[in-house]
């Protein structure tokens, strides 16, 4: 796809605004008087299709084409076309070097609008003779132009003085370059800080409409707009992120695929479109949708619009419209790269805001899940208690009627032992459910070291196994303070000690120790059992999770006890981690904040 400037390109320069630069270019077409011989010296800039005066030195005494008598200022207020340089005058002009000198017998336009008032009498110095030295860039695009007139001598120059003509006059051109430079430095710079604006907004997170509400008048007055409109696209729709016109309120379908065709194209391209009444670049559809475009720029009253992509990696998410008034300027490559880069930067918001809201949304819907669940576990526990109860009633009454029935004894211990199996499995998902809820107990300051103690004695009861008790504490003389349930600091010490004792061989040791970490309490029980694999370690704290050690699994359990430890540590805004290997023990480390 191609992309044609038809008519001239749509950069310019804003009027001259740094007074430094502006008095050297003065001080420069003096020197050129001065040291060049001349009696008037202007230099001019291209704005535009005009060349402007910016700076004159001499010329006392001027005649406007009516011959009136005029001051200096006349140079100044009297631009003219560069096609009338370009296509007229310098074709036809003498090449003298970087200089180029035009007769005034050779040109069709034998004035600009003003000449010198001195008289030639009898010289070879013509009043509409011109002597030129065009500026050009690296690029050979003209920049601007140096004129020199009325030789003090009044003669053409000699060849010998052409040479230190053109060292003046290359002088006054790399200074009207720099001046331009600086000029356009500025230019981007100015844009750069209404973007940086933008991006210190975006880094708060707040929404796309949000920051544009705050932003909107710095970029109405950095890019002089008459207003702008900024849309994501939406499926097959638009949301409007930000208009500060009604004007334009017409958004039908049609204007709707243009605008979504075209904004995607210069993303991938990574380009801007401008379209006004007189210019267009880079919009590449057909002529009546420029068409339409530009009836609707007429509509509302706008000379242009910049049209600029939003978008994020590959994928093109909307644009922004900037909108100028039928009087205001003409936009330049900088304004239009500053765009560009607004673009840019908006459209990473619009992405990153569309992905925390997919994910809010997700996360809602997982916490929703996970509620249900709760509630769920939690109804089913509560409605096994009364059956299991029954059972249990039952299964006692019955042995009791047959207590002197051998047969019938190991039948009846069996089922003993599925209905305790049952009850611990109830008991588990109850405390699990309890412990997932998110209106657990109100936490307060507590020492830790007694609930420590406790859920030990607890554990090493429960664990009815004589052989495994050698379980050692060891706690600071000092409180550990920290703001918790107590009741959940003793469930967790009870299951992590519990585990320890259930898979830690006759004669192992258990260790439950506490310490104080300033910002922090650290609770570490430490066994000698049967350890843990890597693998199994990512999932111990899941939810009904059972090891494939055939070890283990000999060792009766629900699989919901660590899952109880992890959601109560996460309750209190701690976290726990496990260091283990198989047949070396294994070492679990709760991390609490402290009070």
């Amino acid at each position: 796809m191609e992309h044609t400037h038809p008519g001239p390109l749509p950069w310019s320069a804003s009027d001259w605004s740094e007074a430094a630069m502006g008095e050297s270019l003065r001080l420069a077409a003096e020197s050129l008087c001065t040291f060049g011989g001349f009696g008037a010296v202007a230099i001019s800039v291209v704005r535009d299709d005009q060349v402007v005066p910016i700076a004159v030195a001499g010329a006392e005494s001027l005649l406007d084409a009516d011959g009136n008598q005029r001051d200096a200022s006349a140079i100044l207020d009297s631009p003219f076309p560069v096609s009338l340089l370009e296509d007229t005058l310098l074709p036809v002009a003498e090449e003298w070097g970087q200089l180029r000198y035009i007769p005034h017998d050779r040109s069709s336009i034998p004035e600009l609008g003003w000449r010198v008032a001195t008289p030639y009498v009898g010289t070879q110095w013509h009043p509409y003779d011109l002597l030129l030295a065009p500026v050009r860039d690296a690029t050979g695009r003209l920049r601007g132009l140096v004129s020199m007139d009325a030789p003090t001598d009044g003669l053409l120059p000699p060849p010998d003085r052409r040479a230190s003509l053109e060292r003046y006059a290359a002088q006054a051109s790399r200074m009207l370059l720099t001046a331009l430079e600086r000029e356009e430095l500025a230019e981007r710079q100015r844009l750069a800080m209404a973007a940086r604006r933008l991006l210190s907004r975006a880094a708060d997170g707040d929404s796309p409409e949000g920051i544009l509400a705050e932003v909107t008048d710095e970029l109405i007055a950095a890019f002089d707009l008459a207003g702008l409109r900024a849309s994501v696209f939406e499926g097959g729709d638009r949301r409007i992120l930000a208009e500060t016109s009604e004007l334009l309120g017409r958004f039908d379908p049609e204007l709707y695929r243009i605008s979504r065709r075209t904004a995607e194209s210069l993303w991938r391209h990574q380009l801007v479109a401008l379209a006004s009444h007189d210019q267009v670049m880079n919009f590449d559809g057909p002529a009546d949708e420029l068409a339409l475009i530009r009836a609707l720029l007429r509509e509302a009253g706008f000379d242009s619009i910049l049209f600029v992509p939003l978008g994020a990696g590959e994928t093109c998410l909307g644009a922004i419209a900037f909108y100028r008034a039928q009087d205001g300027p003409r936009w330049t490559e900088a304004e239009c790269q500053a765009a560009q880069e607004i673009g840019r930067d908006l459209g990473r918001l619009v992405s990153v805001q569309r992905a925390l809201r997919l994910e809010r949304e997700a996360v809602g819907e997982l916490r929703a899940l996970d509620d249900y669940k709760g509630r769920l576990i939690a109804t089913v526990a509560h409605e096994l208690k009364t059956p299991i109860a029954i059972i249990r009633a039952n299964l006692d009454l019955t042995s009791e009627l047959v207590a002197d029935d051998a047969h019938a004894a190991p039948s009846l211990d069996a089922m003993g032992r599925g209905v305790d199996r049952i009850a611990r499995i109830v008991d588990d998902l109850l405390l699990l459910a309890a412990a997932s809820d998110p209106r657990l107990p109100a936490r307060q300051p507590v020492d830790m070291a007694p609930y420590v103690v406790s859920g030990v004695q607890l554990a090493a009861e429960s664990a009815a196994r004589p052989e495994v008790l050698d379980v050692r504490t060891d706690l600071p003389d000092a409180p550990v303070v920290v703001p918790a349930d107590p009741q959940g600091l003793e469930r967790i010490v009870v299951n992590l000690v519990g585990n320890a004792l259930k898979y830690s061989p006759a004669g192992g040791t258990v260790v439950v120790s506490l310490r104080d970490r300033g910002d922090h309490a650290e609770l570490i029980v430490t066994d000698e059992g049967i350890g843990i694999s890597a693998a199994d370690q990512e999932r111990i704290f899941t939810e009904f999770f059972r090891s494939a050690d055939p070890v283990a699994r000999r060792q009766p359990g629900t699989g919901l006890g660590l899952a109880i430890v992890d959601r109560i540590v996460a309750h209190h805004g701690g976290r726990i981690d496990v260091e283990s290997e198989v047949g070396r023990g294994s070492t679990f480390r709760v991390f609490l904040p402290a009070f």
